[in-house]
Parts: structure tokens; C-alpha cells; sequence
């Protein structure tokens, strides 16, 4: 799971490059934020233990998460 997270890290530090160059619009760019922003504070809040196998499927904080991954991909799927 930890390898997940900072694949999608990686996303997120090219993000602001991204969108300055029009390759990814505001609403696709905001969709991005607000699951990195939740990563982060599921981090903060949860350290190590909410990156667990047993926190993935029994913490309702991975649900969300799991519906914000859902808007981004719709959020590249609407163009």
C-alpha cells in the first residue's frame, strides 16, 4: 500500500507543472488536491498503522479515499 501512495505522490508534485501548461484542467487539478490532501492527513492522523492491510480494508477513512480516487478518474474520463 505504501508503494501506492507514493506513486500518487509523485503525481501530485508534478500537478502545479502540469497545470500551468494546460495539460490538465483546474477541475482535474482540484480532483487531485483534494486526494492528496486526504492521503495526508490519513498519514498524519494514522501514521504507519493506517497504511496497514487491516486499516485498508476495515477503516472508513479508506473509503473516502477511495471515492476521491473515483472523481479523479472520472475527472480525466470527462474530457
Amino acid at each position: 500500500m505504501d508503494e501506492l501512495g507514493l506513486e500518487f505522490e509523485e503525481v501530485w508534485l508534478l500537478a502545479d507543472s502540469i497545470l500551468e501548461a494546460n495539460e490538465i484542467s483546474d477541475y482535474q487539478y482540484d480532483a487531485i488536491k483534494k486526494l492528496n490532501d486526504k492521503l495526508e492527513l490519513l498519514s498524519e492522523e494514522g501514521g504507519e498503522i493506517a497504511w496497514t492491510e487491516d486499516a485498508l480494508s476495515k477503516n472508513a477513512e479508506w473509503e473516502m479515499v477511495r471515492e476521491l480516487a473515483k472523481d479523479c478518474i472520472k475527472s480525466f474520463s470527462d474530457d
